[in-house]
């Protein structure tokens, strides 16, 4: 992430997209708990997906 700005109004709509690569990282697994903490956190008006690869393959 490089920036991150708090938006209000009429532009509130958050879509949000989360690539997942396993190749990245070998210890990826420890990372879910605070990815679903963020997830959980967003407004109830947020979407949300998420990409999970293994070697950029789906």
């Amino acid at each position: 992430m490089l920036d991150a700005v708090r938006l209000s109004g009429q532009s509130n709509k958050i879509d949000l997209y989360i690539f997942v690569d396993e190749a990245s990282r070998s210890n990826l697994t420890l990372d879910y708990r605070e990815i679903g903490g963020f997830v959980g956190q967003l407004p109830a008006s947020a979407r949300v997906g998420v990409l999970y690869a293994r070697n950029g393959t789906c």
